[in-house]
């Protein structure tokens, strides 16, 4: 029943963990790639974890 929520839950994890390690934007916007990779990969795991959710909550 939670795997769904657990997988989206891995799947955050994994993209904070892009975001903490990707360098910081200095001088050139070579980093930004990574940076949204992070963020569209934590997107993409909390829209899994509330579709569960909201699943589960109908039925």
């Amino acid at each position: 029943m939670m795997r769904s929520a657990a997988n989206g839950l891995f799947i955050m994890s994994l993209g904070l963990i892009i975001i903490v390690f990707s360098p910081t934007l200095g001088g050139t916007s070579t980093n930004l790639p990574m940076m949204l990779t992070g963020v569209l990969v934590v997107i993409l795991g909390a829209l899994m974890v509330f579709l569960k959710k909201k699943k589960d909550k109908k039925s």
